[in-house]
């Protein structure tokens, strides 16, 4: 969790202080090249992957999983 917290906070830090200092998105739309909107959007697309990751790894049926693999193995190192 608190590696998905970092990496969500250096992914939103850069762009938000870009925003704050009064860059505005829409003119950064019009004239960014072809190398500006690919990072752009795999900044989203690498946002949109870990904060899905965050909500997932805490529903029930992860911890199911993950509990049941930790008492599978010690069993098999019981015999």
């Amino acid at each position: 969790m608190l590696l998905g917290g970092v990496g969500t906070l250096s992914l939103v830090i850069e762009p938000l202080s870009w925003l704050l200092a009064g860059g505005s998105p829409t003119a950064f739309l019009t004239t960014a090249d072809g190398p500006a909107l690919l990072v752009a959007g795999l900044r989203v697309v690498h946002l949109v992957a870990v904060l899905t990751a965050l909500v997932l790894m805490f529903r029930p049926r992860a911890n199911a999983f993950f509990g049941g693999a930790r008492h599978d193995s010690a069993a098999v190192v019981r015999r």
